[in-house]
């Protein structure tokens, strides 16, 4: 299977961005915010689809995953996505606990298929927030409707990549920060052990090989030349 990827961190870090690179001709993107990708290269993605509501979502996802001209999904983004799936819940029941129960059952559906695929690497883009601790500790997660998931969405990835804005000597740096370090002890950023360096390019095509190197071959990954 292949590892799954959630891209978080606040508005303005790249986060869209980042997908600039992935392959243009069998990249999918469910565009549920409907927006214009905020990079040149957005125009020559050819199935850069806006998505209007979950019945929508889920049967174009369900199709892309048996795809065979698919290599990789973009949810852009997961953020309004949960929206959708909280709208879907409500009109279904009209509320109350059945809402929430139809809406924590969805989303654990859509999690359950962004990582078990075969053949096709999932990517999902998400805001971030401030959840404080009982000790008044903010830590940022990824944003989410009701309590169930709150905190728990990132147990669902493979891949955790916070997008973050590095300066250095003047110069300004969209990366990724690929785990926790003293800087960023409040973020759920993870990858698997040896997998990146610290701070990796804001580049989810870079990212995708290392993962390719990572899982399926015994080649050893070569750094990544970067600033930091």
């Amino acid at each position: 299977m292949k590892p799954n990827t959630l891209i978080l961190g606040a508005s303005g870090t790249g986060k869209s961005s980042s997908i600039r690179n992935l392959p243009k001709d069998t990249t999918i993107i469910f565009n549920t915010e409907r927006k214009t990708l905020p990079f040149r290269e957005g125009k020559d993605f050819k199935m850069n689809f806006a998505i209007h509501n979950y019945a929508q979502f889920e049967k174009a996802f369900d199709k892309a995953l048996k795809s065979d001209k698919i290599t990789h999904i973009v949810v852009e983004s997961l953020t309004s996505l949960i929206e959708m799936i909280d709208e879907h819940a409500e009109r279904i029941t009209g509320g109350g606990f059945d809402k929430w129960a139809l809406y924590n059952t969805t989303l654990a559906e859509v999690f359950k298929k962004s990582k078990s695929s075969l053949d096709k690497y999932v990517f999902m883009i998400s805001i971030d927030q401030v959840i404080e601790t009982s000790e008044g500790i903010a830590e940022r997660y990824a944003v989410v409707q009701g309590n169930r998931w709150k905190k728990s969405i990132e147990k669902e990835f493979v891949n955790v990549l916070y997008s973050t804005v590095e300066e250095k000597d003047g110069d300004f740096k969209y990366v990724f920060l690929t785990n926790k370090n003293s800087k960023y002890s409040n973020v759920s950023a993870k990858t698997p052990l040896d997998l990146a360096p610290e701070y990796i390019p804001n580049d989810l095509d870079l990212f995708q090989k290392r993962c390719e190197k990572y899982f399926e071959t015994d080649e050893k990954l070569e750094s990544i030349d970067i600033y930091l």
